[in-house]
């Protein structure tokens, strides 16, 4: 879009130099400089302060929230309660999950009110319970894998838990578009009569 906009910008500038006498070639092109820069920096503005720009942004941070919860209670789990990986990863997801909720719901996508149980909640814990399924795998082959390579707890825990920071990567991606396109969309029907112009007031 950027680029677009700049050879557009460009264009008009060659063709409004054609139309002009050679002797004001100078002021003109360094004119169409300073607007292509203008209109470089509003674009570059406009992009930044994008409602979806800050949606992403709050989406990332509540992410981190929740992988911080994750690994706190994944690193208990296997080191202080020597449980095995499979069920340390199955047991910290699942708890990481609650918060993620109404983070996302509440804060990223500033959704009030009662949630809505078919809409909602359903959708999102059918996702949960896809991602637990993948992270219970993913902490099976990595404790696998690693009493395979060393004798070392540490180690070991140290493997489990970046093999489940990989795992919540790959589906970061497709839970935001997800939660952006199906689960958290704002529905005339659930916005108050005034808000959407149901009542014949402006909105």
């Amino acid at each position: 879009m950027v680029i677009e906009t700049l050879e557009r910008e460009l264009f008009e500038d060659r063709q409004h130099q054609k139309s002009r006498p050679k002797s004001d070639s100078g002021p003109a092109s360094a004119g169409s400089v300073m607007r292509c820069m203008q209109n470089l920096v509003e674009v570059v503005r406009a992009r930044i302060e994008s409602p979806e720009r800050r949606k992403f942004i709050k989406y990332a941070l509540a992410s981190i929230i929740s992988v911080i919860v994750t690994q706190i209670v994944l690193i208990f789990c296997y080191s202080g309660l020597k449980i095995d990986g499979e069920w340390s990863a199955f047991i910290a997801s699942s708890i990481a999950a609650v918060p993620s909720y109404f983070l996302n719901r509440n804060w990223v996508w500033r959704k009030t009110g009662k949630s809505h149980m078919r809409k909602e909640v359903l959708p999102f814990w059918i996702m949960v319970f896809i991602g637990l399924g993948f992270s219970a795998l993913i902490g099976y082959y990595a404790d696998d894998a690693g009493q395979r390579l060393t004798d070392s707890h540490f180690v070991r825990t140290l493997i489990i838990t970046g093999s489940n920071i990989a795992g919540f990567a790959i589906l970061w991606v497709l839970k935001f578009i997800i939660f952006n396109k199906i689960l958290f969309v704002h529905h005339p029907e659930d916005l108050d009569p005034v808000l959407d112009g149901r009542t014949g007031l402006p909105t």
